[in-house]
């Protein structure tokens, strides 16, 4: 039985790819073969190194023109992680999700190295789990996403873990069917704690439910909230107006715990000695009448990540001009945050002329492509900006340098007085005495 954890990739979530790596018996990173190894799948390796888990790498995108393995699998040498076919024992798979290709060796491999690694457990063992995620529901309240990793667990066990506890009353699978037993490596859903546990927490089997009493069945726990007074956040705003701090304050509402903890490590960035951007409360659930309320008081912008509002709080937000703002992916908020600081702002670009140079001959060095000799009067001309062709005093060209050479040195730039010779891209007619006039964009300054 093979169940697969899915992390994010967004930088925010580092502590929950983390998580995957302690939690997993088998580790595969996928890396894809045009754009090789990406700071996030750099960090993922150290995850895994620190956690110990076997590894295989599932180089993805073979079907893509610009494939290069050899390249990824250099950049994983760099990183002390040598594949077998280079003389190492790292197992690396070339798939195409795309095309589902290379999945069923994926697959095999998978169980080779479970084989190897000796994964086994103890079926007669107390059940227990790692919590994966956690959710409240209206209908059926709190829900615990766990993947069993000893024993089983069964419906009217009495479970516990470090901020929750509960006699579990019912077991949904992946498909969110109902189910009486879950074994190893099972993906299940628990509903019948009274309160949420954070990710990466264990929840275990006890023989007997010591002194328990069950909760009241509100949704609301203190588990589930991060945050800051009403009072506390009055505060704030009375220091923002004495220190003339550009300042924005949040209700943040989610669908899981783990978004939580993703976002507030986020918007941390964007604080500075002039930015002050305050999560006034976060929790799982619906957007509600209270937190509307809040908001009006603490002067808030309520954001959701996948979380429904509530139609009173829709209403009460438009007698009280609170803003609502609902997100789905994480981009797009940081987004939101640096628009609302002034912090993604468009540059104004202006058009510099940077030299000036003339042509003092043409070399014809193969069919389409022309080399100007040239000699710089004024400024210098450089790579990286584009080349107005004047002649007779009319511009009849422009285009980017391609090549740039002081003798048979390529250069980055040549300056006044000095000897050169240029290919622009596009443009094979240069013509002794035109005038090449070097352009770069600069941003402006207020």
């Amino acid at each position: 039985f093979i169940t697969f954890i899915d992390t994010p990739g967004h930088e925010a979530f580092t502590e929950m790819r983390a998580r995957g790596a302690k939690l997993t018996d088998i580790a595969i990173l996928v890396v894809a073969a045009d754009d090789g190894l990406m700071p996030q799948t750099i960090e993922a390796i150290s995850h895994i190194k620190a956690a110990g888990t076997p590894l295989i790498v599932a180089i993805n995108k073979m079907d893509v023109p610009t494939a290069d393995p050899d390249k990824v699998k250099r950049q994983l040498s760099e990183h002390e992680l040598l594949v077998e076919d280079w003389g190492g024992e790292v197992i690396a798979v070339h798939i195409s999700a795309l095309k589902s290709e290379g999945i069923n060796d994926l697959l095999e491999n998978i169980l080779l190295l479970a084989e190897i690694s000796e994964l086994k457990h103890n079926p007669d063992s107390l059940g227990s789990g790692i919590v994966i995620e956690a959710k409240v529901d209206k209908a059926m309240g709190n829900i615990v996403s766990v993947i069993v990793q000893s024993g089983h667990l069964e419906i009217a066990d009495y479970v516990e873990s470090k901020d929750a506890k509960g006699k579990i009353r019912a077991l949904l699978d992946e498909n969110g069917e109902r189910i009486k037993t879950a074994g190893i490596s099972t993906p299940v859903e628990i509903l019948g704690l009274d309160s949420l546990p954070q990710p990466g927490d264990r929840l275990e089997v006890k023989s007997y439910a010591k002194n328990y009493r069950k909760k009241s069945d509100g949704i609301s726990n203190l588990n589930t909230q991060v945050g800051i007074t009403s009072v506390q956040a009055g505060n704030l705003l009375l220091q923002r107006d004495k220190e003339d701090l550009i300042f924005l304050n949040l209700i943040i509402k989610t669908d899981v715990i783990g978004t939580i903890e993703a976002i507030t490590k986020s918007v941390k960035s964007f604080d500075s000695e002039t930015v002050k951007v305050n999560i006034v409360h976060a929790a799982v659930g619906t957007i509600s009448p209270s937190d509307v309320s809040l908001a009006q008081t603490t002067e808030s912008i309520i954001c959701g990540f996948n979380a429904s509002t509530e139609i009173a709080a829709r209403t009460l937000a438009k007698t009280s001009n609170v803003e609502i703002k609902n997100y789905s992916i994480i981009y797009n908020f940081l987004e939101f945050i640096g628009d609302s600081l002034g912090k993604n702002k468009k540059a104004e670009f202006v058009d510099v002329i940077e030299g000036q140079a003339k042509v003092q001959e043409v070399f014809n060095v193969s069919k389409g492509r022309t080399v100007a000799g040239f000699i710089v009067t004024e400024g210098t001309i450089s790579r990286g900006g584009d080349i107005h062709v004047i002649r007779n005093d009319e511009e009849i060209f422009v285009g980017p340098i391609s090549s740039l050479k002081h003798y048979k040195d390529d250069v980055k730039q040549v300056r006044a007085g000095t000897e050169g010779g240029m290919v622009i891209e596009g443009f094979s007619e240069m013509e002794q005495g035109d005038v090449l006039e070097g352009h770069k964009l600069t941003e402006a300054t207020l």
